[in-house]
């Protein structure tokens, strides 16, 4: 039971922190390389347990299954993305966080309000 308190507690913080931190360490782009989202991480004081759901959220989406073998042997892609798709994206596995326009109120259909939402 608290297992899945510090799990949401750590995925609430990466969708309301992590934006805004690699877009000013990184810029504005889309999608972002692992090495530059486990340095956010660390570099901002974010849990580093639950590092793969960070990956599948803000990670260039070409060659990710590759990331996460070599990062995240253990774990499933498709898995971490889906469980991420049901709990903030009403289970639309082609998400994608618009980091550009995070809001306290969200943007996505569904959306909750720590989320920046699908394009």
């Amino acid at each position: 039971m608290l297992s899945g308190f510090f799990k949401r507690r750590a995925l609430n913080k990466y969708l309301r922190v992590l934006p805004s931190a690699l877009r000013k360490d990184y810029g504005g782009g889309p999608q972002y390389t692992v090495g530059q989202i486990m340095t956010a991480i660390s570099k901002y004081g974010l849990s580093g347990k639950y590092t793969h759901y960070a990956v599948a959220l803000f990670a260039v989406q070409e060659n990710i299954e590759a990331a996460f073998t070599e990062h995240f042997p253990e774990l499933e892609y498709e898995r971490v993305r889906k469980e991420l798709a049901d709990r903030f994206f009403a289970g639309d596995l082609d998400f994608k966080v618009n980091i550009r326009r995070l809001s306290s109120a969200g943007n996505a259909p569904g959306g909750t309000p720590t989320c920046g939402g699908s394009d």
